[in-house]
């Protein structure tokens, strides 16, 4: 339980300090991934201390109570970020060097021999995450899930899916729902009514689906922006609609396809949600189950065995200036440890403020975050025992990023960062501090020779398995905690921006 919670802390504190996403009004964090984009590298250093047990997350105990330095190198074609101890060419311990290079991702460790390692895209890692067979064709699991979640529209693709939703409406009301009423005390009624359609009728309605979908230019355009050219030609080809008939009835679904929504007297929809199977034998899973209502979306993934569930706020966009959202996932998997079955509730808080310093002519933003992680199966579906959810110390974390720099624009611009953890009777925290900087001078400060992106060489890691991931990081980790320089607790990150 506490690996999993320690789990979430940890990627918060990577993407909030090193991977710091453009939000509205933060001039200063603009200025900062401008000067970036346009060909400047980022030098640094950060201290991380802390007690987290080995067992439960042994990422943190690997790299806790040590100090590192931050490069990072651009040139027209990639970006990389280095992350060291320093030494001489042949003592300088590269804890990791991440590379991205035309969109592709590579990673490479003084403790993997070397190597640079390819990633996979973000669908193999969603499947292998879920435990999901993509088959031959190009994946689109992940594809699917940012277009699900996605509030982003490009204003240049006016795609409007009324013609897909009346068609939707005409299939469905050919099947006779099951209506409720319902009647609350100081509450307006409201009706409820479920379609329940048998998943073979659905088949030829889908092909029908695409003959509108495919001879939409927006919808095209719309899919042909979200999508790969492979993916659009894989699955959204008029060519091959005999092909998709064959392969849906080859699927085996077993159950029905059931739609039910909730509309108010004055027929204002309220809730909505769509389940459809899936072929167990594949998957793992037995439905997919898509809801959402004025303030809440979720996906609910469940089969006889596993379940997993993401239940997010409607409104929820992490770039937002100030904001308070909370979010509910659950794990679930019967032969899984129960340490590893979870049901949590995770509050996210932020605050911005910002100020200038007229007597040194410099601006200041601060960036103020926190998170809560505690245990809660009020909102677990009837499928999970509420026993199976194991007992677990709530957490608690804060980052504060904080942007510094003079007006004028070629003035760097310094990110300092503090983060500090607790779950139980553990804890760590972290302090940094990263200033933009010419690519001469980054390149100079580096106490190694650089070592481009190597494609050619990479080891590809799109055949990997959870388990050989898995392999490869215990060993990461294992090597770090032994091999690299660990520093003293009165040791820490200070120094204001100049």
């Amino acid at each position: 339980m506490k690996k999993t919670a320690c789990l979430f802390l940890t990627v918060l504190m990577v993407i909030s300090f090193l991977f710091p996403a453009s939000a509205a009004g933060n001039a200063l964090q603009n200025k900062f991934l401008r000067q970036f984009r346009v060909g400047n590298g980022l030098t640094g250093s950060l201290v991380i201390h802390g007690n987290a047990d080995p067992e439960f997350c042994p990422f943190l105990s690997s790299v806790q109570n040590a100090e590192y330095s931050i490069l990072c190198f651009q040139s027209e074609e990639s970006t990389q970020y280095c992350i060291y101890q320093p030494g001489d060419s042949d003592q300088t311990v590269i804890i990791a060097d991440y590379c991205i290079l035309n969109g592709q991702k590579y990673l490479r460790s003084s403790f993997t021999e070397k190597e640079f390692y390819h990633f996979p895209d973000d669908n193999h890692i969603i499947s292998l995450l879920l435990g999901t067979a993509e088959g031959v064709n190009p994946p689109v699991t992940a594809d699917i899930l940012k277009m699900i979640f996605s509030e982003e529209k490009d204003p240049e693709i006016s795609f409007s899916t009324e013609t897909l939703e009346k068609l939707i409406e005409m299939w469905v009301a050919g099947y006779k729902p099951e209506t409720t009423i319902q009647k609350e005390e100081n509450a307006d009624p409201t009706m409820t009514q479920v379609f329940t359609i048998p998943v073979e009728d659905m088949y030829q309605t889908v092909i029908a689906f695409l003959d509108v979908v495919t001879q939409n230019e927006a919808a095209m355009n719309y899919l042909r922006n979200a999508l790969t050219e492979e993916q659009v030609a894989a699955y959204f080809n008029p060519n091959l609609r005999y092909y998709y008939l064959d392969a849906m009835k080859k699927l085996d679904l077993k159950g029905s396809i059931v739609f039910s929504r909730t509309v108010s007297t004055m027929g204002k929809l309220l809730n909505n949600s769509l389940t459809l199977p899936l072929n167990t034998a594949e998957t793992g899973f037995s439905s997919v189950t898509l809801q959402n209502d004025e303030l809440r979306k979720s996906v609910l993934i469940s089969g006889p065995e596993k379940v997993f569930l993401i239940d997010l706020p409607v409104s929820l966009d992490i770039h937002e200036v100030e904001y308070e959202h909370t979010i509910h996932f659950v794990h679930y998997d019967k032969n899984s440890e129960s340490r590893n079955n979870v049901s949590l509730n995770i509050d996210l808080k932020k605050k911005h403020e910002e100020y200038n310093d007229p007597d040194e002519g410099i601006s200041h933003e601060t960036d103020h975050y926190k998170i809560a992680i505690r245990k809660d199966i009020s909102f677990i579906p009837d499928t999970v025992p509420a026993d199976a959810i194991a007992d677990m110390d709530s957490a608690e974390g804060s980052v504060d990023i904080h942007y510094a720099s003079k007006m004028q624009l070629s003035s760097p611009t310094v990110l300092e960062f503090s983060c500090a953890f607790a779950q139980g009777s553990k804890s760590f925290d972290v302090a940094g501090k990263i200033t933009t900087t010419s690519p001469d001078k980054t390149k100079s400060t580096a106490p190694w020779a650089f070592v481009p992106c190597d494609t050619d060489n990479a080891i590809m890691t799109n055949a990997f398995t959870k388990q050989d991931f898995t392999d490869l990081f215990d060993k990461w980790t294992d090597r770090i905690k032994t091999e690299i320089t660990h520093t003293p607790e009165e040791i820490r990150q200070t120094g204001a921006a100049e």
